[in-house]
């Protein structure tokens, strides 16, 4: 095995550093004193779609096409907004797996986000959702999951239970790593790249935030899989390098603010009463109540197979909002100046540099009602953040000060602000710095900054591989000790399209096939 990254979604050194202290973490703080360590600075919008996929191909949301958990689709002639949630198949860009596959390289990769249904690559892939046939690659894997017990956890069902809520947590992740050791210490020998995301840590930390001896126990259980999962690694090959990395970090949560009814308060959004979701909001009627009730009869099932999956979704959540990919269907875009496409990106109806300035303007300057601090950082546009852009690429991208959510939702009562209605299930929220550990026989101990694009030209660059000419992102050599051959030898760029072509050429001249 050549490389391994772990990937620990949401992770910050603002949690790992004071754990090192206290010494309840003592594999990953010896990673932290050894090797490489530094903030990991991750893309706009800072969240885990698009930011895993912005690591995996070394290119910006802009050359991927997806900006969030859902894409969307403005049809100005029938006016009309269609909206679609991401799978793999959404993104344009090839992965590090991919372009290892294509030089005969084997990858292992588990619970990589946003890869439902699972790629057919060089090696074992299972993917982030359980779902359908095609989650898993080869599909008979999928006997090994169900005998580890390797599932999709119901945890909106038990997430007024703390106890129960944290319990399913612990399960799912050391499932995760269960599954990952079994392919290491069986096909460790035969695989050269190993990927495995631990997603459910960023849950843990957005629900304890302010319970700290609870967020030690997840990392002691995480810390102690890294460590089995490093024995296993150097007993098959003690050069392999280990990169520990997260899709974005945490900060303490300081409000929610509601952009979609901010928009429509000030006449740039206009969106149709669904009187559906107004209805059952009146009865008091929500998804954790009423999943509760059909759970306790056992009619759960009856609902997920007799009621479309949209329609399920226009049931507001206990605090009364929708999603806002359902919203979007009823946005009269005749009437509208501009489309919140959640998570702080903006479409624009209305292309009027001086509406453009003006909305700019107001955003930023924006304060809390009650801490009167100002929300948000920066109203970037497009041009400002992405090489690539296009009509489907949101024109404004807002980047919030830290501690404060852009919600994608929809209240049904109009409020603006959390704090209004006493919203507080997330105690914490993303900031854009997640972490970057590198160790290794041929890492170096010392500081570095990174961003997100940089991982996966370093990991061709480690594998002796061209790197693609379109990548956003640089080979990060100052982690390497002088005089090894990753220092040594240059990167070599190409482009890639080209690159393929010209080896399948040369190989098919090697065999015979062709003069």
């Amino acid at each position: 095995m050549r490389v391994a990254v772990i990937g620990l979604d949401g992770a910050t050194f603002r949690v790992l550093e004071p754990l090192a202290k206290r010494g309840e973490i003592p594999t990953i703080a010896k990673l932290m004193k050894e090797g490489s360590k530094g903030q990991l600075e991750t893309c706009l919008p800072h969240y885990t779609t698009p930011a895993w996929k912005c690591y995996s191909t070394g290119k910006d949301p802009s050359k991927l096409g997806v900006y969030n958990f859902y894409k969307i689709y403005i049809d100005k002639n029938n006016n009309r907004i269609n909206t679609k949630l991401v799978n793999s198949t959404d993104f344009k860009a090839k992965e590090i797996w991919d372009y290892l596959s294509e030089n005969g390289l084997r990858s292992c990769v588990i619970n990589m986000h946003d890869t439902t249904p699972a790629k057919k690559i060089n090696g074992i892939m299972v993917s982030d959702h359980i779902l359908g046939d095609y989650y898993c690659h080869p599909p008979e894997i999928n006997e090994i999951l169900e005998r580890l017990n390797y599932k999709d956890p119901d945890l909106w069902l038990v997430v007024d239970d703390r106890e129960k809520y944290a319990e399913i947590l612990k399960k799912t992740i050391q499932s995760r790593f269960d599954l990952a050791k079994y392919f290491i210490e069986r096909e460790g020998k035969n695989i050269d790249f190993l990927h495995l995301t631990i997603f459910h840590i960023d849950s843990v930390q957005h629900s304890f935030w302010n319970d700290f001896d609870v967020i030690a126990e997840f990392w002691n259980l995480i810390d102690e899989n890294i460590k089995e999962i490093l024995d296993l690694i150097r007993g098959i090959d003690e050069d392999t390098i280990v990169f520990l990395i997260s899709d974005h970090g945490h900060v303490k949560k300081k409000d929610e603010f509601y952009l979609s009814e901010y928009l429509i308060q000030r006449g740039y959004l206009n969106i149709k009463i669904d009187y559906v979701s107004k209805f059952m909001y009146a009865l008091g009627l929500n998804t954790n109540r009423l999943y509760n009730i059909l759970s306790k009869f056992g009619l759960l099932p009856l609902l997920r197979k007799s009621v479309p999956k949209n329609l399920r979704r226009r049931i507001p959540n206990k605090e009364g909002d929708v999603p806002a990919d359902i919203v979007a269907s009823r946005i009269n875009l005749k009437k509208s100046k501009v489309i919140h496409g959640g998570l702080g990106i903006l479409y624009l109806i209305e292309k009027d540099e001086m509406f453009i300035e003006k909305i700019i303007r107001e955003l930023e300057e924006l304060k809390h009602p009650i801490t009167k601090e100002k929300v948000i950082k920066r109203v970037y546009r497009k041009e400002e953040l992405y090489s690539n852009c296009s009509e489907e690429t949101p024109d404004l991208i807002i980047y919030p000060n830290d501690g404060y959510i852009i919600s994608e939702h929809v209240r049904m009562d109009g409020k603006i602000w959390g704090y209004e209605r006493g919203r507080n299930r997330w105690k914490s929220t993303h900031d854009r710095y997640g972490i970057f550990i590198a160790y290794g026989k041929d890492i170096k101990t010392g500081s570095i900054n990174a961003r997100i694009y940089d991982i996966a030209p370093t990991i061709l660059h480690i594998f002796g591989l061209p790197i693609p000419r379109d990548m956003d992102g640089r080979v990060l050599r100052e982690i390497f000790k002088e005089g090894t051959e990753y220092v040594i030898r240059k990167p070599k760029y190409v482009g890639y399209e080209k690159y393929v072509l010209r080896e399948k050429i040369r190989e098919l001249k090697r065999s015979g096939r062709v003069k």
